[in-house]
């Protein structure tokens, strides 16, 4: 079932949520919104070595570049971004982007094969049905994000 026992709604936290990650084999997707942050998450990454397989993400590109002064291992991530910022992104390294687009079906044509052409990898928002995990899948994009802790495979079971 999608519903989960209401006392287990409840925000968890940074703690419980690598942990929840770590026990699923979830990637860590962190969404960086408060300056200064960065090098207390990526203290956490390290100490669980994780760190090497987490995305650290932000709308503000500034929270990316410190991230990248921190750490050369983690994968960045603009949200909301702008084709103006690919150069940027590909300064970087090891990052990607999304665009603020409501499905994959707003993604303007050629727009994933010019970010992948500028060596910057690029998704969109969740992917938190079968049908739009395989859109997603179908228009090569790099990763696709999920709202669903326990994953989605093709058949639309939870998995």
């Amino acid at each position: 079932s999608d519903t989960l026992p209401e006392d287990s709604l409840r925000i968890p936290t940074l703690d419980q949520y690598f942990d929840t990650c770590m026990r699923w084999g979830v990637v860590p997707f962190i969404e960086v919104k408060v300056d200064g942050t960065e090098e207390m998450i990526i203290r956490e990454l390290r100490r669980r070595s994780m760190e090497s397989f987490a995305v650290m993400s932000s709308a503000k590109f500034e929270n990316l570049v410190e991230t990248r002064r921190i750490s050369k291992d983690i994968f960045v991530h603009h949200i909301f971004s702008s084709k103006e910022r690919i150069p940027d992104l590909f300064d970087l390294g090891y990052s990607g982007m999304s665009f603020k687009l409501k499905s994959p079906d707003e993604c303007p044509e050629g727009l994933v094969a010019e970010v992948h052409e500028a060596g910057v990898r690029v998704c969109l928002r969740a992917a938190d049905t079968p049908e739009v995990l395989r859109q997603m899948i179908g228009m090569g994009l790099d990763y696709q994000p999920s709202n669903k802790i326990f994953g989605l495979d093709l058949s639309g079971e939870p998995v």
